[in-house]
């Protein structure tokens, strides 16, 4: 008779159990999901400044510190135009939410930082210069995006097939 009980029980709590623990895993891999997404939505601004960044920063170069522009006006767009894309990277990498962590591991700050430095510290840098070492920046976060995503591939050891 109790085990009549214990079954009957079961079978009126069991189902609501099952939703329960059904709708926790669902939320938990919803949240999941959402910080993922959040975090590529991340990485993406932080890319898409850098490579506007870029750009501005070689136009400038070639027109202004080229001497293709002497234009006043033409000097001061180009002068606004750098001005805001760099602080648009500059608020991009750090204002970051869910990237934070990943991109501090990897000094990505810090590696703006050193090429803002070296840019100021040149007299006339050369474009080259200046593109690889914004190269170095956005490659370090795409190491961290991949990272941070489980996009990385593993390292292989060179004794591997």
């Amino acid at each position: 008779m109790t085990t009549v009980r214990l079954y009957a029980t079961w079978a009126a709590i069991g189902p609501l159990v099952g939703v329960v623990i059904g709708a926790w895993l669902a939320r938990r891999s919803q949240h999941r999901q959402w910080v993922r997404d959040s975090k590529k939505a991340e990485y993406r601004e932080v890319l898409d400044a850098l490579s506007a960044y870029r750009w501005k920063l070689l136009d400038y170069h070639a027109r202004v510190a080229g001497t293709v522009t002497r234009d006043p006006k033409e000097v001061y767009a180009q002068e606004k135009d750098l001005g805001e894309a760099h602080v648009r990277l500059n608020n991009a990498l750090r204002d970051r939410i869910f990237a934070r962590r990943a991109l501090a591991r990897r000094h990505v700050w810090e590696e703006f930082q050193n090429f803002v430095r070296e840019l100021n510290d040149a007299k006339a840098p050369e474009i080259s210069r200046l593109s690889q070492a914004l190269g170095d920046v956005r490659s370090k976060v795409v190491e961290a995006a991949e990272h941070d995503l489980g996009l990385a591939q593993p390292s292989h050891s060179k004794d591997e097939p």
